[in-house]
């Protein structure tokens, strides 16, 4: 008799099971079940954003930056007298646009930013165009609240640039290429708050990189 095997057939994978043999008018006979794979045996597809908890993180984190402004003393404001509120809007539109034009010429010659586009697309899948500007938005404000204006106030550029680089580490490594252009952004988006002397400019800055890229992301196929 021939032996089990593996059957395959197209786009299914089924494996036998080999029960006890049964007397059957006194020959031997064995008795085959299929059972489909499950999806244990290959890696899990990883799991979408949520907009929503997204949107929640970042509220959240956002009060506790002014929380964390005020128990500090230190003040929030969004750009100096002597800069002006037009000056304060061109700086961070310009270091924006800079900023992503730098990001398209590296993901041309760097393959792992290629691949981390993937992986960021699979991550976030498609959004509407009010959820972009939404988590654009939401995220930009709070980490500004957060790094420039309580941290950086109070522990200096260096150091807030490398923490903030550190946290947006690249999924499964340890420092990617991801914190590597995080921390370059934000000593971009330091000295922004440096020169206007508010949050004003490096949040337009990081507004304008989080929309194009979202929306670049829910778009791109």
């Amino acid at each position: 008799m021939r032996p089990p095997s593996t059957f395959l057939r197209p786009g299914k994978i089924k494996r036998l099971k080999i029960r006890e043999p049964i007397s059957l008018n006194g020959h031997p006979r064995t008795s085959v079940s299929l059972k489909p794979l499950t999806s244990e045996s290959g890696p899990q597809a990883p799991q979408r954003l949520s907009t929503t908890a997204a949107l929640w993180f970042y509220g959240v984190l956002a009060c506790l930056a002014v929380l964390a402004g005020r128990y500090t003393s230190t003040p929030l404001s969004l750009y100096a007298e002597t800069t002006g509120l037009i000056q304060a809007i061109g700086l961070g539109m310009a270091a924006g646009i800079l900023t992503l034009v730098l990001w398209d010429l590296a993901s041309k010659h760097l393959k792992s930013l290629r691949s981390l586009w993937a992986l960021l697309q699979t991550l976030l899948g498609q959004k509407t165009l009010g959820a972009v500007l939404m988590l654009a938005l939401f995220s930009s404000v709070a980490e500004e609240l957060l790094f420039r204006g309580v941290m950086q106030a109070n522990i200096g550029i260096v150091a807030t640039s490398i923490i903030f680089g550190l946290l947006h580490k690249q999924p499964n490594t340890y420092i990617g290429v991801w914190s590597i252009f995080a921390i370059l952004a934000g000593f971009i988006f330091g000295f922004l708050y440096q020169w206007s002397g508010g949050l004003l400019a490096p949040t337009l800055a990081h507004f304008l990189i989080n929309a194009v890229n979202l929306y670049r992301l829910t778009r791109d196929k």
